[in-house]
């Protein structure tokens, strides 16, 4: 080889090395998970045992607020509404420390509706959800006088009632059910399909709005199933306390609280057909409890953590507000017990878990606003904070 030959070479192999280089990094695989700083912001107190914060997503800067008590409370224009939007306390179980008034949720279109669905825990220990329309005088008003039932449930006992209500991307009306309470499911209800509880139900409530109750979605995984129910969309859940949507890509996140040693948070992929068995109570999140052995056909977590963490999860949402580019694409939850915010993301083929803030909240619920901002509820405190990434 000549010198002019052997200089051609090496300048082919610094090339091709260079350019190895400079691929590897942009590899997704061996890209490193990005994470915000998080802190809260703006609060807002005088809000005794929060349980949900709801826009209405009609443009306005409203938040709604529930309070376990039976009533509804409203921050708008920075500030505190004295006047509640509701208050049907009369009508509340709230003495134990799972009942009360437990689900808000505004139906798609509401700037043209003017109505909202609520769950709560009757003083007959049946959970109940409610089509209520605001005051044709005050916008700021639900007339509890125009609700209308939509769905009832007995309970056996006085805790486990999850209570989320969620609209799905195709419409319906999603409600948590938890299993009617104690220790280890004793009815083994969750798993089974002839009742309601320890489910979460599929409602179609919007076709007819003025006609109270609900219809069967046809594309119900089980309907015409013989001794089914065919509201059932999943089952196998413990106490479903917060479920939410990803408004973005349409997934479905489930924080399920745990009884012994372990909370779990649940996916489902935007588009599933349902009929997902989470496995409770034969497993505790990915573990076993009543059954013997690992067996196919359940779906597993996305997430877990032991006790040895925090004690009671409390599922939230991802990000999808444009005000923190860190904070974008990632799942949000946290712990009742703990005051720990963890951040969950796909990354390198496998998910992620960080904690991201360790709080003195008694984290009951999170919520988003109209632009998307996150929010978390302080149970004990009556206080509810709006969380930012300092490091944006």
């Amino acid at each position: 080889m000549t010198g002019s030959s052997r200089y051609r070479a090496r300048i082919a192999l610094a090339l091709a090395f260079a350019l190895t280089v400079l691929v590897v990094p942009t590899s997704p695989a061996s890209a490193a998970p990005v994470w915000p700083t998080l802190a809260a912001s703006t609060s807002f107190g005088g809000l005794p045992r929060p349980t949900n914060i709801v826009s209405p997503g009609d443009g306005t800067d409203r938040l709604f607020v529930t309070e376990q008590s039976g009533v509804i409370r409203l921050v708008q224009n920075g500030s505190l509404v004295a006047t509640p939007v509701l208050d049907i306390h009369t009508y509340v179980l709230s003495s134990g420390h799972e009942q009360g008034l437990l689900g808000l949720v505004f139906p798609p279109g509401f700037a043209t509706k003017h109505y909202v669905y609520i769950y709560f825990v009757n003083t007959g220990n049946r959970s109940v959800v409610y089509r209520v329309r605001f005051s044709a005088t005050d916008p700021d008003r639900l007339d509890w006088t125009t609700r209308q039932l939509v769905l009832e449930v007995a309970h056996p006992y006085s805790d486990h009632y999850a209570g989320q209500l969620a609209f799905g991307p195709d419409g319906y009306l999603y409600v948590g059910l938890g299993d009617g309470g104690k220790v280890d499911d004793p009815g083994n209800r969750a798993q089974n399909l002839g009742v309601l509880l320890g489910k979460i139900v599929r409602l179609s409530v919007e076709s007819s709005p003025a006609v109270p109750g609900y219809s069967i979605p046809p594309t119900n995984p089980f309907v015409g199933k013989k001794g089914v129910r065919p509201e059932i969309w999943a089952y196998g859940l413990r106490n479903p306390w917060r479920f939410s949507f990803d408004p973005a890509q349409g997934d479905l996140w489930i924080g399920d609280v745990g009884e012994h040693r372990w909370e779990e948070i649940d996916r489902v992929p935007a588009g599933s057909r349902g009929g997902w068995d989470f496995g409770w109570p034969l497993y505790e999140g990915s573990h076993l409890l009543k059954a013997k052995s690992k067996a196919r056909g359940f779906v597993w977590p996305v997430a877990e953590y032991s006790h040895s963490e925090g004690e009671a999860v409390m599922g939230g949402y991802v990000y999808r507000g444009s005000a923190y580019p860190r904070m974008q694409g990632i799942y949000y939850f946290g712990d009742y017990a703990a005051g720990k915010i963890w951040g969950l993301k796909h990354s390198g083929g496998v998910w992620v878990r960080k904690l991201l803030i360790k709080t003195s909240y008694t984290i009951s619920t999170f919520g988003v606003d109209k632009d998307g901002g996150l929010w978390v509820a302080d149970w004990a405190h009556g206080r509810i904070h709006k969380l930012v990434d300092t490091g944006h």
